[in-house]
C-alpha cells in the first residue's frame, strides 16, 4: 500500500500515443489486492483506448490472486461481459 500512490501516478503518466504496454512480472515478490485492482482498472481503461497490455514472466501468486478477485479476464485484456 505504501507505493500504490506512486504506481498510480506513474500509470497516469502513460501517453495516449502508447499502443502496447508490457508488465514485467519476473521480479515481482510482493503485492496486495489494491495493486492488483489498480492494474486491472488501468488495463480496462487502456484497452478501451486500444492499448494492449502484455505480461512477461510468470508469477503464480499473481495468477491466483487475480482468479480469487475475479480479475483474470480483465488483466488478460478481455472485454467485460455486459
Amino acid at each position: 500500500m505504501r507505493h500504490i500512490g506512486a504506481l498510480r501516478d506513474r500509470l497516469c503518466e502513460v501517453s495516449d500515443n502508447v499502443r502496447t504496454i508490457t508488465l514485467d512480472l519476473r521480479d515481482l515478490q510482493r503485492f496486495d489486492s489494491a495493486t492488483l485492482q489498480l492494474i486491472a482498472a488501468f488495463t480496462r481503461d487502456q484497452g478501451a483506448r486500444g492499448t494492449n497490455l502484455l505480461t512477461c514472466g510468470h508469477c503464480a501468486a499473481w495468477d491466483e490472486a487475480a482468479a480469487l478477485l475475479g480479475l483474470t479476464a480483465t488483466l488478460a485484456g478481455a472485454p467485460e461481459a455486459p
